[in-house]
């Protein structure tokens, strides 16, 4: 990974302080390119050819540039077909994007396999390209105003740019589901590249292109699951430098370690954290797995002091309001990597959502497919009460299923990650949740889409990307491939799903190659003990920043009230936002 960033003017001071701002994406090196009509800015996280790929890269007469953030695992077979017309100067994966841009034109980037995201500037077509990959791994943000377009990696670099304006339009969809989902931000005229697009800039004007993945055929194909998922897994692993894994007790995780343990990767590092707190705590787990592939093992653990030291810290790397707690952990976890000299870590992101882990699917699944009847229904509700009671996502669930009307994906929009309701949204900030529930496939397919294309893309991966890099590490996710999409999206039902389980189809697949600890082991999540750190001090830090930053587009008397009844959930939701507000807008 690395950080672009650019305009289509001269300005060689706003350049500078825009690679500054992105200097911990690329610590290794930075390169420019300006001239009347275009500025590019790099900072490289050396990855691949550590000798000659330096950026911006041009093809053969210099009148196409490039500036790219990722790596193209296929770019060895591409170049192999590109040397037949075209001379290389590097041995890097950029300069293939170059040369299949001139080769093949806009189609170009349907050929790309692996995470990116970059700016190419045709000098004799005077136009400018940015592309991202289509499953949304590494980030795109762009500003467009009275013919004045700025792009860059993160939303902070674009800052740089002066007198842009706060926009309050998306606080209710955060409140809602902790994050973002649309392609807006919190900035005016500042948007992200959506996953799969490709924006063409061209005489002031932008014209956007879609280079979707799925291509879901409904024939499942689960005899090439376990050859595919091993070859997505070594592609992976396409580095110069060594390669690490974020290891947990799960079993997406468990699967990579098995891959890359008998593919011949010597002395593979993992990295696990570890809480007190036992129904969280994953690392007598991943100790198991470690043990059982030979892994040269770290275990890393963090604090409640830690956390308030480094909440600012967290809040400014993220540059966007991110509710989950989790971020904490990826923080801490790519520290130590980077202390262990590891540059690039796999991890199991993807999935849950791919091959159908977590329990609302087939919550949903079998309430809408089998109980129909009212008595059935009272019935079920009341035992799901009875014995799910204790948690915020049984309560979520409880309140759903009693207004139930037929909509499934209602249903799945209420049930999942739920902290505010959409009139507790209302109360605070007079504001209508209005996003559309994607509603177009069978009921299975609905609900992991609505996942991939929403949480996974503007939390997980946000989380994975930009803390990972601000210690120079480039996060991978060798699950969330196009095929592997394509290949779990087109499963039989009951080769996703039973009623007591997920993932049956990787748990069947690779039975023989983890321990048996791992296969029966039922679903952990990685998640953060949120409810100590409040008992520990974070419900003070809360109330300082509640005290001391206003907010006038949010209720201060539904604040109070929050706080004072000490909803720890709703207290977190408000003060990740508090913080970001006071960083970035106050």
């Amino acid at each position: 990974m690395c950080g672009i960033c650019g305009f289509n003017f001269e300005d060689k001071d706003l350049l500078k302080k825009m690679m500054t701002v992105l200097k911990h994406r690329g610590p290794d090196g930075q390169g420019k390119y300006v001239d009347k009509n275009i500025s590019f800015g790099h900072t490289r996280l050396a990855i691949i050819d550590l000798k000659t790929g330096k950026q911006p890269i041009y093809n053969e007469d210099k009148s196409i540039v490039i500036v790219f953030n990722g790596e193209i695992f296929n770019y060895k077979e591409l170049r192999e077909k590109l040397l037949l017309k075209h001379k290389f100067s590097t041995n890097s994966d950029t300069e293939v994007i170059i040369h299949a841009y001139e080769e093949y034109g806009l189609k170009f980037v349907n050929l790309l396999e692996g995470q990116f995201a970059f700016a190419l500037w045709d000098s004799n077509k005077k136009q400018l390209i940015l592309a991202r990959d289509s499953q949304g791994i590494c980030p795109l943000y762009y500003y467009y105003e009275k013919s004045k377009f700025v792009f860059a990696s993160e939303q902070k670099a674009i800052l740089s740019l002066e007198n842009i304006k706060f926009n309050n339009s998306g606080i209710s969809e955060y409140l809602y589901q902790g994050f973002l989902n649309t392609k807006i931000t919190f900035f005016k005229n500042v948007n992200k590249l959506g996953p799969g697009e490709l924006l063409l800039f061209k005489e002031n004007k932008i014209k956007i292109y879609n280079h979707n993945y799925l291509d879901i055929n409904n024939r499942s194909n689960y005899k090439f699951l376990k050859s595919k998922i091993i070859s997505e897994i070594e592609k992976s692993t396409v580095a110069d430098v060594p390669i690490g894994l974020y290891l947990s007790g799960g079993l997406d995780s468990n699967i990579i370690c098995s891959v890359l343990s008998k593919n011949g990767k010597k002395e593979l590092n993992t990295f696990t954290i570890g809480f007190d707190d036992e129904k969280i705590n994953e690392t007598k787990f991943a100790e198991i797995s470690a043990k059982h592939y030979n892994t040269n093992h770290f275990e890393t653990t963090y604090s409640v002091e830690d956390v308030l030291k480094n909440f600012s810290k967290i809040t400014y790397a993220l540059d966007q309001p991110i509710a989950d707690a989790a971020k904490f952990s990826y923080y801490f976890l790519s520290k130590k990597a980077a202390k262990e000299k590891i540059k690039v870590v796999l991890s199991g992101i993807g999935g849950d959502e791919i091959f159908a882990g977590y329990p609302q699917y087939r919550l949903i699944y079998y309430w809408q497919k089998y109980i129909k009847h009212k008595l059935l229904k009272d019935l079920a509700i009341n035992a799901f009460k009875f014995k799910y009671s204790n948690t915020s996502t049984a309560n979520n669930f409880y309140s759903a299923l009693k207004k139930d009307d037929g909509n499934h994906m209602k249903l799945f929009d209420e049930t999942t990650h739920r902290t505010f309701s959409k009139d507790e949204v209302f109360k605070l900030t007079k504001k209508r949740d209005n996003r559309n529930l994607l509603n177009k496939h069978e009921i299975m397919n609905n609900m992991q889409i609505q996942d991939l294309q929403s949480t996974v893309v503007n939390d997980y991966l946000i989380i994975s990307d930009e803390l990972n890099l601000i210690h120079g590490v480039e996060g991978r996710v060798p699950l969330l491939s196009k095929e592997l999409i394509n290949l779990g999206l087109s499963l039989n039902t009951n080769e996703r799903i039973t009623p007591f389980s997920g993932k049956i189809a990787l748990r069947k697949a690779f039975k023989n190659d983890l321990p048996k600890e791992i296969i029966n082991k039922s679903k952990t999540g990685f998640t953060s003990p949120l409810r100590d750190w409040f008992d520990n001090g974070l419900y003070d830090f809360a109330g300082d920043k509640f005290q001391n930053i206003e907010i006038d587009f949010l209720s201060r008397s539904e604040v109070e009230n929050i706080y004072k009844n000490k909803d720890y959930n709703k207290i977190w939701y408000l003060l990740v936002f508090y913080d970001w507000y006071n960083k970035f807008v106050k």
